[in-house]
């Protein structure tokens, strides 16, 4: 059969917005160490973050990995289309599951041993010898005696292991099951066309997706790992297939360039006013959420950890969705408009663009914390000089040891060739000249709009907040006379934050430093938890036992009910064994110290004794 013109098309817009959405990783993970006290990462530090760094962050979280799966859908159709489904396998082995592979032995190990440098990580290894730290990081304590809190990790690959299985499921159904996919392009080809070319549909296309981002505990979508969570897992594979729908409709993408600019009108005042209002429900949400478990080892669903917050949930959820489905429209839609045409520059990012994001991690993560420790310099200034850092290497790193290589084969799919004219203006001298000027110009910008944020929140005291959680300078919190005057913006004081991170991570012990200084134990934040609340929540019985002993109240409930008493039998209900015994062993301290089991009720009408036998499925 003759082929026409659009089954030979090469669709460079997508192309370059595919590499985006993989660049974009690239600045995400730098604007996520220099967020402010609010938002507690990885491995935050930073004094003084600000609200630049923070909406970037949050910006670009929300859109970017839909896109992505979309997009692979898209050419994954294309792929099996035009070269049949076992050069798609052959390729995506190639291409895929080896630099997985090879990320997991190599790149993660590597990237832990990194990451211990600034990082409440750091504790672990505080008095080991250079060959310990080997030992304990790069074979994940395999050959170790020392308790690491190390597993065997994805942390940025998670991505690549998603597609995998999308791969993988996508063959079997056309494999084995190949009528059922004709079967559903028949069912979708209305809709789908409908969703392409009316803008108003989009609203319609983000009801069908709201109910599964509903079950998430959260409306947001976290860092994924081996033991995957399903409900995570059906939303990322909905964009992915919704993506390979869209390939059977791609004679519409005009209508999606037509009306690019309408989707962008509709998504951007969502992704820049939702933020605080999901943030706000994230901390309200009962402590039940913390129990429930959508992973496919331990799985464990208690429904108030996921039908909580009434219809605002369900609007957070829409909203979320319908502003995703817009950006994604519009990034693809704008792409097709005005660059869907060969570009040299634009091809060279979109080469480039899958090498960036596999090893950009270990080189920026270090660089990052490093950055962190500096004072007298806005974090949207450190930020920006860790981005471009960092990206100068990475390419420096792509040019010497990729494009020219036998990694080329894996990353590109083909290398290139150093004798091609044409990779001239690809040198690094060159592109440095090329982009030297507008970046200079950019970090102008960057330090004049960050000191001005700097010299605001020099005023505040949330860098106490970020000491009590990254627990690196003591004398931070021994040179003011009291703490809990300094709050984040869900009203948490740095005592309730300290008892809330996980105890062997901490280079010191800032608990009693914080007791000490806090003036009034009890207080409360937005949702009404105390610090033993929290310690509590947090499974830190030493923590626990410090503030029963300098006379804490044992019964502030929160806005469900809930009493610190409340939350220890609660998490007796935790998929985790070892969590479930620790709260068994809670319960009973706090059973010790006077804690009212049978009295008191929460929004349920359930006391302590019904919520461990309810959760626990035991009484005690």
């Amino acid at each position: 059969m003759k082929k026409t013109v659009l089954d030979q098309q090469r669709y460079h817009a997508l192309d370059f917005v595919r590499a985006v959405a993989m660049l974009l990783g690239l600045s995400l993970h730098v604007n996520i160490f220099f967020m402010s006290e609010n938002q507690r990462f990885w491995n935050a530090g930073e004094y003084h973050g600000d609200p630049i760094n923070e909406g970037i962050s949050f910006f670009i979280f929300q859109f970017r990995m839909p896109l992505f799966f979309i997009l692979a859908g898209f050419f994954a159709a294309l792929v099996i289309e035009r070269k049949g489904l076992r050069h798609l396998v052959a390729d995506r082995l190639k291409r895929i599951l080896i630099p997985f592979l090879a990320g997991i032995v190599i790149m993660s190990p590597m990237l832990n041993l990194a990451w211990c440098i600034n990082t409440s990580y750091e504790n672990v290894l505080q008095d080991a010898s250079f060959i310990e730290r080997v030992q304990t990081v790069l074979l994940w304590g395999l050959f170790s005696d020392r308790d690491v809190p190390f597993t065997l990790p994805l942390l940025h690959l998670w991505f690549l292991y998603f597609l995998l299985i999308f791969y993988f499921l996508h063959f079997v159904s056309r494999r084995f099951v190949g009528g059922l996919g004709r079967f559903l392009e028949r069912c979708t080809m209305v809709p789908m066309r409908a969703c392409l070319t009316r803008p108003w549909c989009v609203f319609l296309l983000a009801l069908a997706f709201t109910p599964l981002r509903y079950t998430l505990n959260h409306p947001g979508i976290g860092l994924n790992q081996v033991n995957v969570e399903i409900n995570v897992l059906a939303i990322y594979g909905a964009y992915y297939l919704f993506g390979v729908l869209l390939y059977t409709q791609r004679e519409h993408l005009a209508a999606l360039a037509k009306n690019g600019w309408i989707y962008a009108f509709i998504a951007l005042p969502i992704f820049t006013t939702i933020a605080g209002p999901t943030a706000r429900m994230v901390n309200d949400a009962s402590v039940v959420t913390d129990i429930t478990n959508w992973k496919i080892s331990g799985f464990s669903v208690w429904t108030e950890g996921f039908v909580h917050g009434g219809w605002f949930k369900v609007v957070i959820c829409y909203l979320k969705d319908l502003a995703c489905f817009s950006l994604c429209f519009a990034f693809i839609g704008l792409a097709h408009r005005y660059i869907n045409h060969e570009n040299r520059y634009t091809r060279y990012l979109a080469d480039s663009s899958y090498w960036a994001y596999w090893v950009h991690a270990f080189i920026m993560f270090p660089v990052a914390c490093r950055l962190q420790e500096l004072e007298g310099v806005s974090s949207l200034f450190k930020a920006y000089v860790a981005f471009t850092l960092c990206t100068i290497i990475v390419y420096f790193l792509y040019q010497r040891f990729v494009r020219y290589t036998l990694l080329g084969d894996f990353f590109m799919g083909r290398r290139k060739s150093r004798t091609d004219p044409r990779e001239a203006s690809f040198c690094i001298s060159r592109l440095l000249a090329l982009v030297a000027r507008p970046a200079c110009l950019v970090g102008l910008l960057c330090g004049l709009v960050g000191s001005m944020l700097h010299q605001d929140s020099l005023a505040e005291k949330g860098h106490l907040i970020a000491e009590a959680f990254v627990a690196r300078d003591r004398s931070t919190l021994e040179q003011v006379e009291r703490v809990d005057d300094a709050r984040d913006s869900f009203g948490n004081t740095p005592l309730h934050v300290a008892v809330g991170t996980v105890f062997q991570w901490r280079r010191y012990d800032p608990v009693p430093l914080l007791i000490e200084k806090t003036k009034d134990l009890d207080c409360v934040n937005d949702a009404g938890r105390t610090a033993l609340f929290e310690a509590v929540r947090g499974g830190n019985r030493g923590d626990v036992e410090k503030l029963l002993d300098a006379g804490c109240d044992l019964h502030i409930a929160d806005h469900y009910g809930h009493t610190p008493a409340h939350v220890a039998a609660i998490f007796c209900g935790a998929s985790s064994p070892s969590r479930a015994a620790d709260a068994r062993e809670m319960l009973g301290l706090l059973r010790k110290h006077g804690a009212d089991l049978s009295q008191r009720r929460d929004y349920k009408g359930r006391t302590v004794q019904d919520c461990l036998q309810y959760f626990g499925q035991h009484a005690q």
